[in-house]
């Protein structure tokens, strides 16, 4: 068996743009309870996340993709504990 294909994976592997995510939850506007959906977002450091992804159809969220905003944890009434955004961070120049 030859090692090319092997260099060739192991080469374009390490090239690879691997994005790890981390799930954060927002809020959704006008519903008139809290309500909380999970997305997938990019970790920038110091608590500040990229939101990943694409908005459900018909749903309005406090953040849109695309968008910085600083996380937080929240205890949610179940008892579990995640992230969830709560301000929008200016993206850099």
């Amino acid at each position: 068996m030859s090692l090319q294909p092997l260099r060739w994976m192991r080469h374009h592997i390490q090239r690879a743009n691997v994005v790890s995510t981390t799930r954060i939850y927002m809020s959704f506007l006008n519903e008139g309870t809290d309500c909380w959906r999970p997305a997938n977002a990019k970790e920038h450091g110091k608590g500040v996340f990229e939101i990943l992804g694409i908005k459900p159809a018909g749903e309005e969220w406090q953040f849109s993709p695309g968008m910085r905003v600083r996380c937080r944890p929240k205890q949610f009434a179940d008892g579990s504990t995640a992230l969830t955004a709560y301000e929008l961070v200016a993206n850099p120049p």
